[in-house]
């Protein structure tokens, strides 16, 4: 007897993958592809690194010198490093107020800055001695939050309780204002842009900000999504403005240049 051939499973039923999913073979090849390409970037790509200070609720983060990463950490009152070479970290005890959620910018002379809300300060950590240095702010409760480095070194901050961007010349430790034109504006993020200006966002009056460092004005934008809730903005490798608009579900893109 001549030995029995068994048929694909696909041909004794007379169905394939397409007809039960009625799609085109085109698409159903599509379609797996996707799902191989999900489950590759769910099973690479992310570590965690637990942080050795227990409850340090670590808030910001930014790149610091010697390709150190430093973070705020209110719930600890410190500034932490992490080493991505060595995943090894460190902490430097503030020696002030609690700074809770506090933000952190590194500065162009090395050091790193953060602020101080409730001291109403913008602090500076030298990281090679470790020497914490105090800027007291001479607008009382300000309210600083969000802090970025602008061109020459100055740094730049918003304020949750005043409608300001507030400079600080590191070097002469003397603080200049800008007053935002729009009442309550809500201004939260900023970002040092391409053209000699810093922008902001005004998540209240739904604007992005722009604050032209040659003659200290402030122009405000309107962005046309009225539910984006805008809130945090940083410039990418291409020259424009990225945002988040997290009521909208959407990242916005702005170029500066148009």
């Amino acid at each position: 007897m001549g030995q029995r051939r068994e048929r694909p499973r696909a041909e004794r039923t007379g169905r394939t993958a397409n007809h039960r999913t009625g799609a085109r073979p085109d698409q159903s090849r599509h379609l797996v592809v996707e799902a191989l390409e999900s489950r590759r970037l769910l099973s690479v790509g992310i570590r965690e690194f637990p942080i050795p200070t227990a409850n340090s609720a670590p808030f910001w983060i930014t790149s610091g010198p010697s390709k150190l990463l430093y973070f705020t950490a209110g719930g600890a009152n410190q500034i932490g490093t992490y080493n991505p070479a060595t995943h090894s970290f460190m902490s430097f005890l503030i020696p002030t107020v609690s700074i809770g959620n506090s933000y952190i910018t590194a500065g162009t002379n090395g050091d790193l800055y953060f602020t101080a809300s409730a001291d109403n300060a913008i602090e500076q950590l030298d990281p090679a001695t470790h020497v914490i240095t105090s800027f007291p702010i001479p607008t009382a409760d300000v309210g600083p939050q969000f802090i970025t480095t602008g061109p020459g070194g100055n740094l730049y901050f918003t304020a949750s309780n005043a409608n300001i961007i507030e400079q600080l010349d590191p070097t002469t430790r003397v603080f200049r204002t800008f007053f935002i034109p729009t009442a309550n504006s809500g201004a939260s993020g900023i970002t040092s842009g391409p053209d000699n200006s810093l922008w902001f966002i005004e998540s209240a009056a739904n604007k992005i900000g722009q604050l032209n460092l040659s003659t200290g004005a402030i122009t405000e934008l309107p962005i046309p999504t009225t539910i984006g809730g805008t809130a945090t903005i940083k410039k990418g490798a291409n020259g424009d403005l990225y945002f988040t608009e997290p009521g909208s579900n959407s990242i916005g893109q702005f170029n500066p240049a148009v």
